[in-house]
Formats: structure tokens, sequence, C-alpha cells
């Protein structure tokens, strides 16, 4: 008897052979042979085979890829974040914060990425992902001088970073 495993690529459309065995048994026997348990896939159903007169069998173990979530946070200096959806295990997941105005980047934090690097690629593990955008508010000086006095420097941060300032 030859038993197969094959690991869905992608879409569960396309399997990969990724194990094959054969085994020994009697002619006529039902058999039930053990699947396989693969990182990141979810394990089929165990199947029944009679083995044929002649000791031939076939049987075929098709494994599922996985789905894992991505879910993005980010403090008041991120403007929108990209990337955040479900996708499966071992895929290439693309994940970017647009930082608001006002804002300096500084970093991601969490499960998978640890950086500076405000646009980020990784794989996808056998299990969700919780990432954290991080940002710097951009502080101002303001020097102003009144009926000519002394110049007065004083530092200033916005609630709310206008774009204009009244003084």
């Amino acid at each position: 008897e030859t038993k197969e495993y094959y690991n869905t690529q992608y879409d569960d459309i396309i399997y990969e052979l990724t194990d094959a065995e054969e085994l020994q048994g009697t002619s006529d026997a039902k058999v039930t042979p053990a699947v396989k348990i693969y990182e990141g896939f979810t394990s089929p159903e165990r199947q029944e085979i009679t083995i044929n007169a002649d000791g031939s069998g076939f049987l075929d173990y098709y494994y599922k890829r996985n789905e894992y979530n991505v879910k993005l946070n980010g403090d008041n200096g991120i403007d929108e974040l990209i990337g955040e959806r479900k996708y499966l295990y071992a895929d290439t997941v693309r994940i970017r914060a647009n930082v608001k105005p006002g804002y300096t980047w500084k970093e991601w934090d969490g499960d998978v990425v640890s950086g500076e690097e405000q646009y980020y690629t990784f794989t996808m593990p056998s299990n969700n992902v919780e990432e954290t955008a991080s940002t710097s508010i951009v502080e101002y000086t303001i020097s102003y001088n009144s009926n000519d006095a002394d110049p007065t420097t004083a530092k200033a941060v916005m609630p709310e970073n206008p774009e204009t300032y009244n003084i």
C-alpha cells in the first residue's frame, strides 16, 4: 500500500506532495492509516482502504492550509494601518503604517515585528499576530520678541498639532 500526504499551496486548489510512505499489509485487509501533523495545516479525517489481492493499494491524504489573523493597532499619531486581514500559513505579509502630520514614525512592536521599519514584511506563522505601530509627537521651538524685549524661547507641544499658530 502506498500512502501519500499532500498540503494545499494556495486557495485550496493546488496541492504539493509533502510526504509518501509504503506500508505492508495482508491482501483484502481493511486498514486505516494514521494521518500526520504538519505545522500550519489541518489534518484530514482518517480514511479506510482495502488492500488489493495483489498487495497494492493507494491512499491520498489532503491537508488544508490554516488561516490566521493579523491585527494592527496604532497610537494617536497613526493615520492609517495597512495589512490587517486574514492570511494563510506561510503567506508573505506586508504591513505599513501611515503617520499623521505633526508626528514622526517610531517603531512596530508585537508578536512578530520589532523594529524601526515603517514598511515591514514577514512570513505568516502558525498563529494569529498582533502588532502595534507607534509614533513620536513633533515638538516645536517657538521664539518670539515682544516690544523689543529680550527674545524668549518656549518649547510647546500642541495637542492637535495645528499647521498655523497664533501668538
